[in-house]
């Protein structure tokens, strides 16, 4: 007997394994559940390492840069092909900058944030 918080029961090894079958029949959203499935997964990993509300969210924060600097590179190179393709070159500095100045926005507003704590306490 599996405890299974879902159904609050207790499942037989059987119904746990039917329960199984039923995800996997919609073939179309197979990669985003493994996809979400794994994220959660390692999200449980890094907020178990926390230290009160203060760590969780600096570890919080801190995976967020860390996916968001290589989405910011990702996109950032795409735009800069499209628009070399599309004859723009004179728009490649902006768009350059433009990611330049999101992926700074994450690291500047916390210390902004901190700064103002700061001087009123």
């Amino acid at each position: 007997m599996i405890n299974c918080l879902c159904k609050k029961e207790i499942m037989s090894i059987d119904e746990f394994k039917n329960l199984g079958k039923g995800i996997k029949i919609n073939q179309k959203y197979n990669r985003i559940l493994i996809t979400a499935l794994g994220i959660a997964l390692f999200s449980i990993n890094v907020f178990a390492k926390g230290t009160g509300i203060d760590g969780l969210g600096w570890m919080l924060l801190n995976l967020i840069r860390s996916w968001a600097y290589w989405i910011c590179i990702l996109m950032c190179i795409l735009d800069v092909v499209k628009a070399g393709i599309g004859g723009d070159s004179g728009k490649i500095l902006n768009i350059v900058m433009k990611y330049v100045l999101i992926f700074i926005t994450m690291y500047l507003v916390p210390s902004i944030f901190d700064g103002i704590k700061e001087s009123f306490s």
